[in-house]
């Protein structure tokens, strides 16, 4: 906890001489979302032993750069005792262009009951006239106590007039000894239908044989509502 405070007032410092240059004032608007999936899937690996998965977040934000909030889910992992995971989020957004930014994002993860997959994640994202590319630090990889880094690569195209194909490809590097590096992919199309975006998907890890079934090809089903 001690950690991220830190790291808003060094977001918050950063954040307002930008605000200063682009003569935006602070919104203080609350947004959120809730979501509703049939597998709840990160990196790669299910986060929620192959069931379905309801999740809520919502943000503060403090300014156009800088926004904190509240991530929450029900989790479930083979042989171990966790069932919700909450998540304590920051991030500072910089405008490069109309069409270009960067998002320095921490998040520091607390799951209940057990403390075993308890950590944080650091990350980077860039946005490039519609190309993604993230870099993300964890502190504590799927409970095995050692870090890992990720990359990845993501693009949203526009297919069938309402329609929208959204693709990620990232490659994962493990420190733990026993487990390889692996690719991971999803892919997901999907719609919006009144306020509801829904969207069918599928996820896919080369290493899936190390993960005892967590990390098995996956239709993922998704209901996103925002607010």
């Amino acid at each position: 906890m001690r950690s991220i405070i830190a790291l808003a007032l060094i977001f918050s410092a950063f954040s307002l001489p930008v605000a200063a240059q682009t003569n935006n004032a602070a919104t203080y608007r609350l947004d959120g979302l809730v979501s509703l999936m049939s597998n709840f899937v990160e990196s790669g690996l299910t986060q929620t032993d192959g069931d379905p998965a309801l999740q809520g977040s919502f943000w503060f934000n403090f300014g156009p750069q800088f926004r904190m909030g509240l991530w929450g889910g029900n989790v479930s992992y083979n042989g171990q005792d966790s069932h919700f995971l909450l998540k304590l989020n920051a991030e500072l957004k910089v405008d490069f262009s109309p069409d270009t930014n960067m998002v320095i994002a921490y998040s520091d993860a607390k799951y209940y009951k057990s403390e075993a997959r308890d950590g944080n994640i650091l990350g980077l994202k860039l946005n490039l006239y519609g190309y993604g590319i993230r870099y993300e630090k964890y502190s504590n990889f799927f409970g095995t106590k050692e870090s890992a880094t990720s990359y990845a690569f993501s693009k949203t195209w526009p297919v069938f007039q309402t329609w929208k194909w959204e693709n990620l490809v990232g490659y994962l590097m493990l420190d733990s000894e026993g487990l390889s590096n692996y690719f991971f992919v999803e892919s997901y199309l999907g719609t919006r239908a009144g306020s509801v975006d829904y969207q069918i998907g599928a996820s896919y890890n080369s290493a899936s044989s190390q993960f005892n079934g967590a990390a098995d090809p996956a239709l993922i089903l998704k209901a996103t509502v925002t607010f």
